[in-house]
C-alpha cells in the first residue's frame, strides 16, 4: 500500500452540496483535521458531513458532523477530527455564501 499525505483545499459554491474529498476506490483515509475559513466580513455558515459512498444521498442528517455552523467574518471552523473512511467514502460541505474555503489534512492509503 502506497502513502501519500492528504491535502484537499477548494473554494465552496453557495447553497450546493460541494464534494469536497473522495477516498479513492481501492483506498481508505484518516482525516486529522478539517478547516473550513470565512474570508468574507460577514459571517457564513457551513455544514460539514461524510458519507460511505459518493452515491449516498447528501440529504441524510445522521452524515452531517457539523450542521449549520455559524463561522465569523475573517475567521475558521477548524475541526481535529480523527475521522477515517474507507474506499469512496466522501466529505462533503454545504456553505452559505462563495467566501467559504475548505481544507484537509490527513493520511491516505492506496
Amino acid at each position: 500500500m502506497a502513502l501519500k499525505h492528504l491535502f484537499s483545499t477548494g473554494q465552496l459554491a453557495t447553497a450546493t452540496v460541494t464534494e469536497v474529498y473522495k477516498v479513492p476506490a481501492s483506498g481508505q483515509v484518516a482525516i486529522s483535521s478539517i478547516v473550513v475559513g470565512n474570508t468574507a466580513s460577514t459571517t457564513g455558515r457551513a455544514t460539514v458531513a461524510v458519507a460511505t459512498a459518493s452515491g449516498v444521498a447528501a440529504t441524510n442528517v445522521a452524515q452531517r458532523l457539523y450542521p449549520n455552523v455559524e463561522i465569523p467574518a475573517f475567521d475558521a471552523l477548524t475541526i481535529t477530527a480523527g475521522l477515517a473512511l474507507g474506499a469512496s467514502g466522501v466529505v462533503r460541505v454545504i456553505a452559505d455564501t462563495t467566501a467559504l474555503t475548505f481544507n484537509g489534512f490527513g493520511d491516505e492509503w492506496t
